[in-house]
């Protein structure tokens, strides 16, 4: 269970972690590279993928911590306002990622059946695909753990309840 915790706080932080570390290396290495009067054919290609990878994850990670982009004017001026707005906006987003894995799937098996390669790496494009449907994945799955875990803690208003002890996610699963 100490394995599901540390994914639940840290899978999508470590992975984007991770290639962003990447793609400053191998940029790094690419100016020294050329620099010295040569390059490295495939660095700008796939510090593109990393960069896409990182881009998806991180809406997963956002809508965790609960920073995605949504207009707050109101809900900031009329405060009995802010929960309509969180729920239509938290709706609205897993409507979207909902739709968006429902044409992406379909988009990555066609892709995947014209065995279609990338120009430097020769990696197999319906490979890159999967980071945009990992990341509409998990920001449904973030949306919903968050819901679920403020229906369980009784703190549907999302102020942070006083006298209460946290849910632990290791209770929600089993």
């Amino acid at each position: 269970m100490k394995v599901l915790k540390f994914l639940d706080d840290n899978l999508e932080k470590v992975i984007i972690s991770i290639t962003i570390v990447i793609m400053g290396i191998l940029m790094m290495l690419q100016i020294i590279m050329r620099s010295l009067g040569s390059s490295i054919t495939w660095a700008e290609e796939f510090c593109r993928y990393m960069f896409i990878c990182g881009c998806c994850l991180g809406v997963s990670y956002s809508t965790k911590r609960g920073n995605h982009l949504k207009l707050d004017i109101i809900p900031t001026f009329v405060p009995a306002l802010r929960l309509p707005f969180e729920i239509f906006a938290d709706v609205a987003m897993l409507i979207a990622m909902i739709l968006m894995c429902r044409a992406g799937f379909p988009i990555l098996l066609k892709i995947k059946s014209t065995a279609q390669v990338s120009p430097s790496l020769r990696l197999p494009m319906w490979i890159i695909y999967i980071p945009f449907l990992a990341g509409c994945v998990g920001t449904v799955f973030r949306l919903i753990q968050k819901w679920v875990l403020r229906i369980i803690r009784k703190d549907i208003s999302g102020k942070k309840a006083k006298a209460k002890e946290p849910v632990d996610i290791e209770e929600v699963i089993v």
